[in-house]
């Protein structure tokens, strides 16, 4: 029977972040997933075994490479229509276990080919697996991660493959997260993970539609018009009128407008001269201005934009005093999420990326509402 899972109170009822523990996990042999998608752990699989699963990778003949696969490393495939995706350590191979791939040509398969630098290092990079909108998932214990093994995922682009963007804290934790799989593009899917001192098969599902609906960001401004709206003196009188604010500002005419740093109380005073005898024509008017906190939801994110550097994101200037309980979820436009009033992350590619943040909680009817605001920015190689 699957479980839900309150993760840390962070109230993901109400967009689904739900991580569910479906069974527990130990290195299932095989596990298939859908026709043309192939997912495997081959740890504790005889040799003779091993070539029956490669066989199975393709319906027409088996692996030939399998009597290479000598080491008590896990080996993980993943297969296309015409490719073969895997893990293997090879004499060319970078690292502990590298990400190959072999192309069904000609009525065989072709030797494998290293994906290059870009995907493999001198750690471990497993369990590779594709998206429909075309991303290579897959599973590394390179430094820069959340710890042991974790979650990234690649593009192929025009250049080659994108340098590997570390996916966020949902589907990676301080222990091993991996061979995760994604049937909607990492809307949902499962993934394996230790983190409950045992390997457990989870669940995730991210219902994001209310991002669909954000407004775009605008700073907040504190500009007000003011006019004097008493009775004109007679014509023999040229009034000036003479605006004085608390703030250091000093504007004339009969209206004007005034900018204010941010919320809070303002002394104002109003003198009416007389242009031609210099004459202060009644009392000066003093008058406490209130200006009130504007309710929205506020990005801030620390200058520059540069990629592989750690930007933080802050929405602790948000003002929506109706809501109780709040939650803030934040979209970094580039697949990957992350939750908390603060946020850091790091763009692997420069590019121009827009960034949303939805700010949800519980209005006194005990109904939920939530706002979401946008920005776009630039990133920049360093």
């Amino acid at each position: 029977m699957m479980k839900n899972s309150n993760i840390a109170r962070l109230g993901f009822e109400k967009i689904k972040w739900a991580v569910v523990v479906a069974h527990a996990l130990i290195l299932a042999p095989v596990v298939a997933t859908e026709p043309g998608m192939f997912h495997t752990d081959l740890a504790e699989v005889s040799a003779k075994t091993r070539k029956e699963i490669y066989a199975k990778a393709h319906p027409f003949l088996p692996f030939p490479f399998s009597d290479a696969f000598t080491s008590p490393l896990n080996y993980h495939f993943f297969s296309t229509d015409s490719t073969l995706y895997f893990s293997a350590s090879f004499p060319d191979s970078y690292g502990k276990s590298d990400l190959y791939m072999s192309k069904w040509e000609n009525g065989e398969w072709g030797a494998p080919q290293n994906l290059g630098t870009s995907i493999n290092t001198i750690y471990s990079e497993s369990y590779p697996y594709f998206t429909e909108s075309g991303k290579l998932l897959f599973s590394s214990d390179r430094k820069g991660g959340y710890g042991g093994l974790d979650n990234y995922y690649s593009i192929l682009a025009d250049t080659g493959w994108m340098h590997p963007v570390l996916l966020d804290s949902t589907l990676n934790s301080s222990r091993d997260d991996y061979a995760l799989i994604s049937f909607d593009d990492l809307k949902s899917g499962y993934f394996t993970s230790d983190k409950a001192s045992k390997n457990t098969l989870y669940g995730f599902s991210r219902n994001v539609e209310f991002f669909n609906t954000c407004s775009e960001a605008h700073k907040r401004s504190y500009c007000y018009t003011f006019t004097d709206n008493r009775l004109m003196p007679p014509d023999s009188i040229r009034p000036r009128y003479e605006w004085t604010f608390s703030t250091g500002d000093a504007l004339q005419g009969k209206e004007v407008t005034a900018c204010f740093p941010h919320a809070g109380e303002y002394q104002l005073i109003l003198r009416v001269i007389d242009e031609i005898t210099g004459d202060t024509l009644n009392a000066p008017i003093q008058q406490l201005v209130v200006i009130p906190e504007i309710e929205q939801p506020v990005i801030h994110i620390d200058a520059p934009y540069r990629s592989q550097a750690m930007l933080t994101f802050d929405a602790s200037d948000s003002y929506l005093p109706q809501l109780n309980s709040i939650d803030y979820i934040w979209d970094f436009g580039d697949d990957t999420f992350a939750l908390g009033m603060q946020a850091v992350h790091a763009f692997h590619m420069e590019g121009h990326y827009t960034i949303k943040l939805a700010v949800t909680g519980f209005i006194a009817n005990g109904q939920r509402e939530h706002h979401c605001i946008y920005q776009q920015i630039e990133v920049r190689n360093e």
